[in-house]
């Protein structure tokens, strides 16, 4: 096909002027790209870049990006009088620099009457150096027209696994799990091939059939074994999984219920990895400088990589004040229960734990947060750990269990039984001195902030204040015995006593302010948000948030509100209640569209906030 006619009708441009533009800036990245290689000179690649712009610049044509407002991956070539333009994907744009023959394939009637077919469109799938991502725009670009050109190479080379992986990924994406399990099967019947087992088996599991993925997975083990030997990564994850859905079959009534939504979030949350890698490349740099920046981080390691993934995914907003996790859940269509679910995982909680069981059958673990004594029931399929080891680390909210995020610095027993030791030299065994010196540190925090609460307009302001607080209750303020902490550690283990300093996670980046809240009995707390909560209840109405968040809108600010009631600690409930009895009623009225009674009391508020908070976790 005529290469302009190629472009008009892969992009879908009408304008010729336009099309020969699109020609010529695929021309010039072409060029760059060769350059790069060393294939041709930088100065050909100057030249090529020329040509373009004095193409644009004789014909009164202007180029958009994102940085115009379009889409991440977004762009387009309009007349600088325009009112109306085409948007065009950076990926087809890069089919047209080095596959026009996979362009053609994929705009043809019948793709069989391409020249080169089938072999164009299995060498393409099968290209090692063509990335994961450019290869699924095949499918993304026309859903129907890219399932056909699969189907037809299929029909052609039955046994081309290629076409096959890409076919079933396809289905598996549009939850077509029969027809996907039928391709798996067909496939199967051909060829008996090991990794196809294993990707069968992936799909079983997730049906929630253990019995059918513990065989496919075993037969898999076994093939790629024989065929590769025993010393390969797919073997490894293999017997992972094959000790993950042994398991899974055994597990019956709630605990199977939580192992399964654990199973579910995992499998979801790596799909929105998957979906921003391929749609915020760029975004993701940019992030990452300001990750490492702000982390004060030169190199990072595997946890720093999953943390900075975990904060771009779920708390980092875009451009358009999304997050990737809330642009996947919209484009997918997702309901609004597990949209929220997704939110929350922006919040997670933060600190030093202890493991005080641990159930590996079911995946579940109990951990206590050493500072706030706080318990949370964290789900997760971490080998080699053992009940009284320590980690630090986010803990992601998920109904009403905890995820990992994959980014847990596990502890030493050695190291662990040090931060135990260093925990327990500010408390005591007996439990009515442990909780004298809870009372202790909340009395200091009043005393030092003059409140039980205190809030911060940004992350560095509240980091600074927690430090001068922890620097003047253990080193400058004196206990009752007429000593400070330092000098009670110096004298008790014969050096000075270190602090590392206090960092906020990078999770709350993104927060409008953030609220540091103290309870006796409960320990200190960080919220974000709090600013605005503060603001609305102090107010008793919804709309004083306006104030603290102008570009969020009243149904935004009513959904963030109406969580931050659900997930608050009761003690915060409790004390805002004390001191603004009428307006928390008021405003719950508001936000749940409740009846609660204006003389309504303590209790019956703390009960009502549960009740909202069962029916959230039920659904």
């Amino acid at each position: 096909m005529e290469r302009l006619r190629l472009v008009k009708e892969f992009l879908g441009i009408d304008d010729e002027t336009e099309a020969k533009a699109w020609c010529l800036f695929v021309d010039m990245l072409r060029a760059m790209s060769d350059a790069e290689a060393g294939l041709i000179s930088k100065g050909d690649a100057d030249n090529a870049h020329r040509q373009f712009e004095l193409f644009l610049m004789q014909h009164d044509l202007k180029m958009l990006s994102d940085e115009d407002g379009l889409e991440p991956g977004e762009f387009a070539i309009i007349k600088r009088t325009a009112s109306e333009m085409k948007r065009v994907n950076s990926m087809d744009i890069l089919l047209l620099m080095n596959n026009e023959d996979i362009c053609e394939a994929l705009i043809a009637e019948d793709v069989r009457d391409v020249a080169g077919f089938p072999d164009n469109i299995i060498r393409f799938l099968a290209a090692p150096n063509v990335h994961e991502w450019l290869k699924e725009r095949i499918i993304e670009r026309d859903p129907e027209r890219g399932e056909r050109l699969l189907r037809a190479v299929i029909d052609e080379v039955p046994d081309d696994i290629y076409a096959h992986f890409m076919l079933t990924r396809k289905y598996e994406k549009d939850g077509r799990t029969a027809d996907a399990e039928a391709e798996y099967r067909r496939f199967l019947r051909i060829r008996d091939d090991g990794i196809v087992w294993a990707n069968y088996g992936w799909l079983l599991e997730r049906m929630g059939r253990y019995d059918d993925a513990l065989r496919a997975f075993e037969r898999a083990s076994s093939l790629i074994q024989s065929e590769m030997g025993g010393d390969y990564e797919l073997v490894d994850e293999l017997q992972r999984s094959i000790s993950r859905v042994s398991r899974m079959r055994n597990l019956r009534g709630e605990d199977a219920m939580k192992a399964h939504a654990y199973q579910q979030a995992v499998w979801l949350i790596n799909e929105v990895k998957g979906y921003a890698e391929m749609h915020f490349g760029r975004e993701m740099e940019i992030a990452r400088e300001e990750f490492m920046e702000a982390e004060n981080i030169e190199e990072m390691s595997e946890e720093d990589e999953m943390e900075f993934m975990n904060w771009f995914l779920f708390t980092r907003s875009l451009p358009d004040g999304r997050t990737p996790a809330v642009v996947f859940a919209d484009e997918r269509g997702l309901d609004e229960d597990t949209k929220a679910k997704l939110k929350h995982l922006g919040s997670p909680r933060s600190g030093i734990y202890e493991i005080i069981s641990y159930e590996p059958d079911a995946f579940r673990i109990r951990v206590r947060n050493l500072l706030s004594d706080e318990e949370y029931e964290l789900m997760a399929d971490i080998e080699g750990i053992e009940v009284g080891q320590t980690f630090s680390g986010n803990l992601y909210p998920w109904g009403d269990i905890y995820l990992s995020g994959g980014a847990l610095r596990i502890h030493s027993p050695e190291l662990s039984d040090e931060i135990k030791s260093v925990v327990e030299s500010f408390s005591t065994p007996d439990s009515s001195e442990s909780e004298d010196k809870r009372e202790e540190l909340h009395n200091a925090f009043t005393s030092f902030f003059g409140s039980w609460e205190a809030v911060f307009d940004t992350k560095e302001a509240c980091e600074d204040a927690i430090n001068r607080f922890l620097d003047w209750f253990f080193l400058e303020r004196k206990t009752e015995i007429g000593k400070t902490i330092a000098e009670i550690y110096r004298e008790e283990h014969g050096e000075e006593m270190k602090r590392e300093p206090f960092k906020i996670p990078q999770s709350f980046e993104s927060a409008k302010n953030i609220g540091v809240l103290s309870d006796a009995e409960e320990g200190i707390f960080l919220v974000q948000d709090y600013g605005i909560l503060k603001n609305v209840i102090e107010n008793g109405s919804v709309s004083a948030a306006g104030e603290d968040a102008p570009e969020m809108g009243k149904d935004e600010i009513v959904e963030k509100i109406r969580a931050m009631f659900i997930e608050m600690e009761i003690f915060v409930l409790r004390n805002l209640l004390q001191s603004h009895r009428e307006n928390v009623i008021n405003v719950l009225n508001e936000v749940f569209n409740a009846e609660l009674p204006e003389d309504a009391d303590v209790d019956n508020v703390i009960s009502f906030i549960m009740q909202m908070r069962e029916q959230r976790e039920t659904l």
